[in-house]
């Protein structure tokens, strides 16, 4: 189930939702002895400050009765709008997102991304983004490194 609600501001347009999510209880439970629901709570906000710079931060949570990696994330981040370089409908943002709280071997994770989103025309568009992505493990060392993307959008 998901609720928003879009404002249009002083400061610019913003959209603010709110999602209750819930699966089936076909996800094994810790131990994998028996399977459980998944359910979450998130909130997502952004909000334009101005015609150029915009803010976004997502939260959300999960129960544990499931084997997951994550009980947690927070996230946020700048967003730029391509009217900065003449082109309004490019814009490019950085980010970051934390996640924890699991109960599986990931203790948490940090993500930090950049992207670049430039349009095409009035349907496509086309994003590289680029992420640096830390693991950290309950025992041991974690996984860490770049992750490079490119995606192709069609938007009618």
């Amino acid at each position: 189930m998901q609720v928003g609600y879009a404002a249009d501001t002083g400061l610019g347009k913003g959209n603010y939702r709110w999602v209750l999510g819930l699966s089936s209880d076909a996800f094994p439970n810790p131990e994998g002895t028996y399977t459980e629901r998944r359910m979450c709570a998130i909130t997502s906000l952004d909000q334009e400050l101005g015609d150029i710079l915009g803010v976004w931060i997502r939260f959300g949570w999960q129960d544990d009765a499931a084997a997951i990696d994550y009980k947690a994330i927070y996230s946020g981040g700048l967003n730029i709008s391509g009217s900065l370089w003449g082109r309004s409908s490019d814009n490019m943002g950085i980010g970051y997102a934390h996640m924890n709280g699991g109960n599986q071997d990931v203790d948490h994770t940090q993500v930090f991304e950049t992207y670049i989103r430039f349009a095409l025309s009035d349907i496509f568009a086309i994003t590289g983004d680029m992420q640096y992505v830390e693991d950290a493990m309950k025992a041991g060392d974690g996984p860490k490194g770049w992750i490079f993307g490119l995606r192709l959008t069609a938007e009618l």
